[in-house]
């Protein structure tokens, strides 16, 4: 068994890395092309919504934290995100922090935090997009 350099277990990890950053680079193009699909007037987010939301994830969505100081924008605004239903999660101060300076939670977000946020979002955009 040949035995592996430093320097090629680098360029593995670099290929691995990238080869992840290019998935995650479609799944966010792939949201963004569904957020362009809702129906306008875009309806804004009840207090049933946030309520049914927090009820939900129980804690923030992000960090897991006991607590919820802010509703979040998953999509921030300029990239198509709105104040809505398909895009608000509950959050704690330190990740309403930490989102104001991300601009792709397919990317910032491990899958174990991601996929609870996108499996309870992605219905509710979808029948926003009907």
């Amino acid at each position: 068994m040949a035995s592996t350099t430093p320097e090629q277990a680098l360029a593995k990890l670099q290929r691995h890395r990238a080869r992840v950053r290019k998935k995650n680079e479609d799944k966010f193009n792939e949201w963004l092309e569904m957020i362009s699909k809702v129906r306008k007037p875009i309806k804004t987010l009840t207090e049933d919504e946030w309520i049914r939301a927090c009820m939900h994830f129980g804690s923030c969505a992000t960090c897991g934290s006991s607590s919820i100081d802010a509703r979040g924008m998953f999509i921030p605004f300029k990239f198509g995100g709105r104040y809505a239903a398909w895009n608000i999660i509950p959050i704690c101060d330190k990740c309403a922090t930490a989102l104001k300076f991300q601009h792709n939670p397919f990317i910032r977000y491990k899958p174990d935090i991601l996929d609870p946020i996108v499996d309870y979002l992605r219905p509710i955009l979808e029948e926003a997009i009907k």
